[in-house]
């Protein structure tokens, strides 16, 4: 009767922490969807870029129809080229700087979430099934954070503000290279992750043995 209590009991909390596991990684996967989805990770010269996104504040009616970043570098790294880059030095080098790294940040972000649903899914099933084993599960673990986190690295290489030369913010209401509330809340979702690995290594890992 003893060992049977300790068995039930044992259930119990494996199950709370699978719980608390599924529910924070639900809460991760909505984060990151929802950052990697927004326009202003970065804001530099005339625009406001997104991963992908991009959109000029000046009133300048030859930049009004953009919507991605292969739009503006159309409009201002072509017939453009000299007027923009008189008042934004070097604009059309960085402008690929900007785009490499947000298809980095796309890619890695979005093998994130992929991740992420595989590791809940292993979750669930592990929640309903108690004989599911899966030794390496600490790769999936692993894996999520890791990719959120290199996607963050390689997009903050790519778009170093200290590197960015200065432009004439004088003109024309030029903004200087500043990050913006994409950015800042990829630095918030990063810790969380970090930390859901390290409870998923430490608390649920075990159940997979």
């Amino acid at each position: 009767m003893y060992v049977e209590n300790r068995y039930l009991e044992h259930r119990t909390v494996r199950k709370r922490h699978h719980i608390v596991f599924i529910v924070a990684a639900i809460a991760i996967i909505i984060s990151i969807a929802v950052d990697l989805s927004l326009h202003d990770w970065f804001k530099y010269c005339w625009w406001d870029f997104g991963l992908a996104h991009a959109s000029s504040f000046t009133p300048f009616t030859n930049f009004d129809n953009e919507s991605t970043i292969s739009d503006v570098y159309s409009d201002s790294c072509q017939s453009l080229k000299s007027l923009v880059e008189d008042n934004c030095p070097n604009f059309c080098t960085y402008l690929n700087r900007i785009e490499i790294g947000g298809i980095f940040m796309i890619l890695l972000g979005t093998l994130s979430l992929i991740f992420y649903f595989i590791i809940v899914l292993f979750h669930v099933w592990s929640f309903f099934k108690v004989a599911f084993k899966f030794k390496k599960i600490w790769v999936f673990l692993v894996l999520p954070s890791f990719f959120y986190l290199t996607g963050i690295i390689i997009y903050n290489s790519c778009v170093n503000i200290l590197v960015i030369e200065t432009p004439h913010t004088g003109r024309f209401d030029i903004a200087s290279p500043k990050i913006e509330v994409g950015m800042y809340f990829s630095y918030v979702i990063i810790p969380f992750t970090i930390l859901h690995t390290a409870y998923g290594l430490i608390k649920t890992r075990i159940a997979f043995k």
